[in-house]
């Protein structure tokens, strides 16, 4: 919506206007048509000190302005015609306003404007809003964290959290606000210390050794002797001897049987 202040003639009106911010289409039944002319360096004392730009029209009765659109910052002569082929043949984009009856007057509806006696009306729109340069995202970082390391590692994964504030413009204050932050992961590494390298490296695990088993074929052989152990047994006589007393002892049994 703009809102225009209306100037007639040399006087200014306290009250303003408010238009439609888009153009409306206007029945061809409307007994009027509207025609706005840019007034050039934007001062409605000094009409037609230049060529006046079309700048739009719109059909419509006395009393009604919706569907006006004007630009902001601009001031315009408002006039009022008949609504007819000349009119349409003559108010049209790339016409020019030189003056009064130029470039044309039978179709021009003098003392009518709004009822209030008067042949042309001017309006200046508000100055227009210029908008702000956008304000940069804002990026806040979270703290490292680091994965766990691994032996023989000479780096370690990292990753931190990475917090983006957007800014969106807000029409009505003519201002950037904050707006929605978004939340994304960071991953990165680290190179190790030689110390942190020293201190992880892995351990070799050496498994033990069992002592070999022997076999019977491998027990020590202990050699035999005649001679027992001095423990009070008499020691066994040898072989031969004891074949003699053998022999001895059967003769002297086989003698006694015989007597």
């Amino acid at each position: 919506m703009n809102k225009v202040s209306r100037t007639f003639g040399v006087g200014i009106v306290a009250a303003s206007l408010t238009f439609a911010g888009a153009t409306v289409a206007q029945a061809t039944e409307a007994p009027y048509t509207l025609a706005a002319w840019v007034i050039p360096g934007g001062d409605s004392t000094k009409p037609f000190a230049e060529p006046q730009p079309f700048a739009m029209s719109m059909n419509t009765d006395v009393d009604s302005l919706e569907g006006l659109t004007l630009e902001c910052g601009t001031t315009y002569q408002l006039d009022l015609y008949l609504n007819n082929e000349v009119t349409q043949k003559n108010v049209v984009p790339g016409a020019l306003l030189n003056g009064p009856n130029n470039p044309f007057t039978e179709q021009w509806i003098t003392g009518k404007w709004r009822g209030m006696g008067v042949d042309s009306a001017y309006v200046t729109t508000d100055a227009c809003v210029v908008k702000p340069d956008p304000i940069e995202p804002t990026v806040k970082f979270g703290e490292w964290q680091e994965a766990l390391i691994v032996c023989d590692a000479v780096e370690v994964a990292t990753k931190r959290e990475v917090f983006t504030t957007l800014y969106v413009y807000d029409e009505k204050s003519n201002s950037y606000v904050e707006g929605e932050t978004v939340t994304t992961t960071e991953e990165g590494s680290r190179e190790l210390t030689a110390d942190e390298i020293e201190a992880n490296k892995c351990v070799v695990i050496v498994p033990p050794v069992e002592p070999p088993v022997e076999t019977p074929s491998e027990l020590p052989t202990v050699p035999v002797t005649a001679e027992l152990a001095r423990t009070g047994t008499p020691p066994a006589l040898p072989i031969g001897f004891a074949s003699v007393f053998l022999a001895v002892g059967a003769f002297l049994i086989r003698k006694a049987a015989r007597a």
